[in-house]
């Protein structure tokens, strides 16, 4: 079992179960897996930046759902920097025939591609 710190667009929310089963089903997560999310570590009244921080240090990999709306959300840049900044394995998800997408400090990283996530 590993911690995996997931990074999305929170409009993408509905979205995510469809993408965690895709990862299950091809091998790369397991069902034991822990899965977070900003969501699941707020705290109100504390420093959001810091939970984030020690979420992904404490994760094993980062997967990012990186489609249009999260390539616009300055939450989602900040916690893929962050997770590269932190040498974190990175798994980047996009939609199927949008891997030109992937900025280019992630080129370098797993890249899979999804029907699901348009």
């Amino acid at each position: 079992m590993m911690n995996v710190f997931l990074s999305y667009a929170s409009r993408d929310a509905k979205k995510l179960q469809k993408v965690l089963d895709q990862l299950i089903s091809r091998g790369i997560l397991s069902s034991q897996d822990k899965v977070i999310d900003t969501s699941a570590i707020a705290v109100p009244g504390s420093s959001m930046r810091g939970q984030v921080r020690e979420a992904i240090e404490n994760a094993s990999k980062f997967v990012v759902v990186l489609n249009d709306t999260a390539l616009t959300s300055e939450w989602v840049n900040y916690e893929t920097g962050m997770a590269d900044a932190l040498g974190k394995p990175i798994l980047v998800v996009v939609p199927k025939g949008e891997t030109s997408r992937v900025p280019r400090n992630l080129k370098e990283t797993e890249i899979i591609e999804m029907e699901e996530i348009k």
